[in-house]
């Protein structure tokens, strides 16, 4: 039996059970859209003057061609994948029902396979949800390491940060009492061309602690500056080793969501392929002569009758398409690109020509 295309593959020692033919298609019936016309590459040139003309419709129209294409084959794969749904859904009804060993006649096969492919999957979950365990302790240990460490670091940041604070505000009045010795400094030369005497002892009596404080606003920010540095002497280990556990703790996050990964892919490559074998069975019942009941079985098969119908709509739609795009003339195609490699030729040995006599 002729096994359309998408379609999962049957096993080898298919059943005996003789298939309902397939009604092929009227002799007399035209196909759904003539390739040529919808090509539309128009009549080839009459000369060779127009190919590159021809040429460049043929390219512009196979790209507009290809997109269409892809969208039905998008529509194709749903339409077969809807199909081998139905037909798994009519296995899996006749492997529930014990029914396997009247529609084929290597029924432990392909029980078999089903049972080894749930096995399969049952595999990945426990291993998935084992993996998930393991990378969450792991995961909540590195976070309590980093807790850990920012709880004994908090209050040395904190200390750092008064610091700071402070140093912050012994700069400011620095240049507080910097601008106020300048503004003194003038004033005390502006007082010296006068005869004030008092005057002149007091800006400088001014003059002289506001220099003072500008030398204790140093000591103290040399101070602060000394304590930070100690601090932070302190702590740069353990500021380190936060850093390393912080990237360290990205990086297995990172893996451990491959690795589950990784096996949550196994499990769908292993529900495939039960749905896969659990299809052949479906279509080995689905084509019995006398098929058993079932519950529920008319619902599925008229799913599988519609689905297969939308399949063959679809490709028929698809064949049209993929004629179109080789329904060029190639004589004409082969002109322009003989036309072009000529005229490059030319131009090339024009432009030698033009170098050689300058």
């Amino acid at each position: 039996m002729t096994t359309p295309a998408g379609r999962a593959p049957e096993e080898p020692g298919a059943s005996k059970t003789r298939a309902r033919p397939t009604p092929s298609p009227r002799p007399s019936q035209a196909p759904p859209t003539d390739p040529r016309r919808l090509a539309g590459y128009g009549p080839p040139p009459a000369s060779t003057l127009g190919a590159p003309a021809y040429a460049l419709r043929v390219r512009r129209r196979q790209k507009e061609l290809k997109v269409a294409i892809a969208e039905i084959e998008g529509r194709l794969r749903k339409a077969e994948a809807e199909r081998d749904g139905a037909e798994a859904q009519l296995g899996q009804a006749a492997v529930d029902y014990g029914l396997v060993s009247e529609a084929s006649d290597d029924a432990d096969k392909l029980t078999s396979r089903v049972a080894e492919a749930e096995r399969s999957i049952a595999q990945a979950k426990g291993r998935q949800s084992q993996q998930k365990e393991y990378f969450e302790a792991e995961k909540q240990r590195k976070q309590a390491e980093i807790q850990a460490l920012e709880e004994r670091l908090a209050p040395v940041r904190q200390k750092i940060g008064e610091f700071e604070e402070r140093l912050k505000a012994a700069a400011e009045e620095k240049r507080r009492a910097e601008a106020t010795t300048k503004r003194l400094e003038i004033e005390a030369r502006n007082a010296a061309a006068t005869s004030d005497l008092a005057r002149q002892r007091s800006i400088e009596e001014q003059r002289v602690a506001s220099a003072g404080a500008v030398a204790a606003k140093e000591q103290e920010a040399e101070q602060l500056k000394y304590g930070m540095d100690v601090l932070a002497q302190k702590t740069r280990e353990d500021e380190l080793k936060l850093n390393a556990l912080k990237t360290e703790l990205g990086q297995f996050s990172a893996f451990a969501a491959e690795r589950v990964g990784d096996t949550g892919e196994r499990e769908k490559l292993a529900a495939v392929w039960r749905r896969s074998r659990l299809a052949v069975i479906g279509r080995r019942v689905y084509d019995m002569e006398q098929r058993p009941q079932l519950l529920d079985g008319d619902r599925l098969l008229g799913r599988i009758d519609q689905s297969r119908k939308k399949v063959t709509e679809v490709q028929q739609e698809l064949g049209p398409y993929l004629e179109a795009l080789d329904a060029y003339d190639r004589d004409s195609v082969r002109k322009a690109l003989y036309l072009a490699i000529g005229c490059g030729v030319l131009f090339l040995v024009l432009l030698g020509v033009l170098f050689a006599t300058c």
